[in-house]
Protein backbone atom coordinates (compact mmCIF):
# COMPACT_ATOMS: atom_id res chain seq x y z
CA UNK A 1 0.00 0.00 0.00
CA UNK A 2 2.91 2.05 0.28
CA UNK A 3 2.84 2.64 -3.59
CA UNK A 4 -0.12 5.13 -3.03
CA UNK A 5 1.30 8.47 -3.19
CA UNK A 6 -1.52 10.72 -4.05
CA UNK A 7 -5.53 10.38 -2.91
CA UNK A 8 -7.22 13.12 -4.85
CA UNK A 9 -10.75 13.60 -4.54
CA UNK A 10 -13.50 14.70 -6.84
CA UNK A 11 -16.16 15.73 -4.08
CA UNK A 12 -17.08 15.19 -0.45
CA UNK A 13 -20.29 12.68 -1.18
CA UNK A 14 -19.78 9.96 1.74
CA UNK A 15 -19.45 6.30 -0.82
CA UNK A 16 -16.15 8.51 -1.67
CA UNK A 17 -14.48 9.98 1.59
CA UNK A 18 -15.77 7.42 3.83
CA UNK A 19 -12.59 5.05 4.03
CA UNK A 20 -10.41 8.73 3.35
CA UNK A 21 -9.09 8.30 6.85
CA UNK A 22 -8.09 4.73 6.81
CA UNK A 23 -6.87 4.68 3.28
CA UNK A 24 -4.41 7.46 4.34
CA UNK A 25 -3.13 6.19 7.13
CA UNK A 26 -2.37 2.77 5.70
CA UNK A 27 -0.47 4.46 2.35
CA UNK A 28 0.67 8.07 4.14
CA UNK A 29 -0.15 9.32 0.86
CA UNK A 30 -0.91 13.09 0.32
CA UNK A 31 -4.71 14.24 -0.29
CA UNK A 32 -6.22 16.62 -2.42
CA UNK A 33 -9.54 18.29 -3.27
CA UNK A 34 -10.78 21.33 -4.55
CA UNK A 35 -11.56 24.08 -1.97
CA UNK A 36 -15.33 23.77 -1.45
CA UNK A 37 -15.79 19.66 -1.10
CA UNK A 38 -12.12 20.42 0.85
CA UNK A 39 -13.92 22.55 3.06
CA UNK A 40 -16.94 19.67 3.42
CA UNK A 41 -14.65 17.00 3.87
CA UNK A 42 -13.23 18.98 6.75
CA UNK A 43 -16.55 19.28 8.23
CA UNK A 44 -17.35 15.51 7.51
CA UNK A 45 -20.40 16.18 5.56
CA UNK A 46 -20.89 16.43 1.73
CA UNK A 47 -21.13 19.90 0.57
CA UNK A 48 -24.76 19.70 -0.61
CA UNK A 49 -27.89 17.48 0.87
CA UNK A 50 -28.77 14.32 -1.14
CA UNK A 51 -32.19 14.78 -2.13
CA UNK A 52 -33.93 12.30 -4.61
CA UNK A 53 -36.85 13.26 -6.37
CA UNK A 54 -40.04 11.76 -6.71
CA UNK A 55 -41.46 8.88 -4.93
CA UNK A 56 -38.75 5.78 -5.90
CA UNK A 57 -36.83 2.77 -4.32
CA UNK A 58 -33.68 5.22 -4.12
CA UNK A 59 -35.30 7.96 -2.55
CA UNK A 60 -36.56 5.62 0.77
CA UNK A 61 -33.30 4.31 0.98
CA UNK A 62 -31.01 7.72 1.54
CA UNK A 63 -34.01 8.83 3.83
CA UNK A 64 -33.75 5.81 5.78
CA UNK A 65 -30.20 4.93 5.73
CA UNK A 66 -28.75 8.73 5.84
CA UNK A 67 -28.94 9.08 9.64
CA UNK A 68 -26.12 5.62 9.97
CA UNK A 69 -23.63 7.18 7.35
CA UNK A 70 -20.93 9.84 8.72
CA UNK A 71 -17.84 10.71 7.13
CA UNK A 72 -14.90 11.10 9.50
CA UNK A 73 -13.83 15.05 9.41
CA UNK A 74 -10.53 15.35 7.11
CA UNK A 75 -8.14 17.60 6.38
CA UNK A 76 -6.71 17.37 3.11
CA UNK A 77 -3.14 18.23 2.10
CA UNK A 78 -3.57 20.50 -0.88
CA UNK A 79 -6.17 22.72 -2.01
CA UNK A 80 -6.69 21.78 -6.09
CA UNK A 81 -7.69 24.65 -8.42
CA UNK A 82 -9.06 24.21 -12.05
CA UNK A 83 -6.32 24.59 -14.40
CA UNK A 84 -3.58 23.06 -12.32
CA UNK A 85 -1.71 20.49 -13.82
CA UNK A 86 -0.81 17.37 -11.49
CA UNK A 87 2.83 15.79 -12.16
CA UNK A 88 1.21 12.60 -12.91
CA UNK A 89 0.53 10.60 -16.62
CA UNK A 90 2.10 13.60 -18.14
CA UNK A 91 0.50 15.99 -17.04
CA UNK A 92 -2.92 15.26 -15.28
CA UNK A 93 -5.27 18.76 -15.56
CA UNK A 94 -7.85 19.70 -12.83
CA UNK A 95 -10.92 20.59 -14.05
CA UNK A 96 -13.53 22.82 -12.60
CA UNK A 97 -16.76 20.06 -13.12
CA UNK A 98 -19.65 21.35 -11.15
CA UNK A 99 -23.05 20.12 -10.69
CA UNK A 100 -23.08 16.87 -9.33
CA UNK A 101 -21.53 18.65 -6.14
CA UNK A 102 -20.95 22.28 -6.18
CA UNK A 103 -17.17 21.66 -6.24
CA UNK A 104 -16.73 18.80 -7.95
CA UNK A 105 -13.81 18.29 -9.94
CA UNK A 106 -12.29 15.61 -12.95
CA UNK A 107 -8.91 15.07 -13.72
CA UNK A 108 -7.43 14.99 -17.67
CA UNK A 109 -4.80 13.23 -18.70
CA UNK A 110 -4.00 14.46 -22.66
CA UNK A 111 -1.15 12.52 -22.94
CA UNK A 112 -2.60 9.33 -22.57
CA UNK A 113 -6.18 10.21 -23.50
CA UNK A 114 -7.97 9.14 -19.71
CA UNK A 115 -10.70 11.53 -18.33
CA UNK A 116 -11.02 10.52 -14.54
CA UNK A 117 -14.78 12.42 -14.03
CA UNK A 118 -15.54 11.12 -10.56
CA UNK A 119 -19.90 11.52 -10.81
CA UNK A 120 -20.06 14.35 -13.30
CA UNK A 121 -20.82 10.98 -15.38
CA UNK A 122 -21.64 7.46 -14.40
CA UNK A 123 -21.00 4.79 -16.70
CA UNK A 124 -23.32 1.01 -17.29
CA UNK A 125 -23.67 -1.19 -20.16
CA UNK A 126 -25.33 1.32 -22.46
CA UNK A 127 -22.73 3.63 -21.84
CA UNK A 128 -21.72 6.90 -20.21
CA UNK A 129 -25.00 9.28 -18.83
CA UNK A 130 -24.66 12.74 -17.01
CA UNK A 131 -24.83 13.02 -12.85
CA UNK A 132 -28.68 11.61 -12.01
CA UNK A 133 -30.95 14.41 -11.11
CA UNK A 134 -32.09 12.86 -8.54
CA UNK A 135 -28.51 13.37 -6.38
CA UNK A 136 -27.15 16.18 -8.81
CA UNK A 137 -26.77 20.12 -7.34
CA UNK A 138 -27.62 21.81 -10.05
CA UNK A 139 -28.45 20.04 -13.02
CA UNK A 140 -27.94 22.78 -15.78
CA UNK A 141 -24.11 22.73 -14.23
CA UNK A 142 -24.02 19.30 -14.55
CA UNK A 143 -24.92 19.13 -17.88
CA UNK A 144 -22.36 21.85 -18.33
CA UNK A 145 -19.83 19.88 -17.37
CA UNK A 146 -20.34 16.76 -19.58
CA UNK A 147 -20.14 19.41 -22.52
CA UNK A 148 -17.20 20.76 -21.09
CA UNK A 149 -15.73 17.02 -20.36
CA UNK A 150 -17.10 15.60 -24.25
CA UNK A 151 -14.64 18.77 -26.21
CA UNK A 152 -11.71 17.14 -24.20
CA UNK A 153 -11.10 14.12 -26.40
CA UNK A 154 -10.70 11.22 -23.90
CA UNK A 155 -10.13 7.89 -25.56
CA UNK A 156 -10.61 6.74 -22.20
CA UNK A 157 -13.43 7.47 -19.38
CA UNK A 158 -12.90 6.58 -15.73
CA UNK A 159 -16.35 7.51 -14.02
CA UNK A 160 -17.09 6.88 -10.30
CA UNK A 161 -19.59 4.14 -10.87
CA UNK A 162 -19.76 1.81 -13.46
CA UNK A 163 -17.14 0.55 -15.38
CA UNK A 164 -14.06 1.99 -17.76
CA UNK A 165 -15.38 3.05 -20.77
CA UNK A 166 -12.61 2.32 -23.92
CA UNK A 167 -13.21 4.34 -26.83
CA UNK A 168 -15.24 7.09 -25.66
CA UNK A 169 -15.17 9.07 -28.40
CA UNK A 170 -18.66 10.23 -29.50
CA UNK A 171 -20.41 8.00 -26.44
CA UNK A 172 -20.56 11.35 -24.44
CA UNK A 173 -24.32 12.04 -23.37
CA UNK A 174 -25.04 15.66 -25.18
Amino acid sequence: MRDVKRIILTHSDLDHVGGLAALQKATGARTYAGKIEADSIAAGKPSREINPSGFSLRRILFTLMRPFFKATPFQVDEILTDGQILPALGGLRVIDTAGHTPGHISLFAPAVDILFCGDSMVSDEEGLHGSRSGVTWDDAKAKEAVRKQSALGARIVCSGHGPIVMDATGKFPL
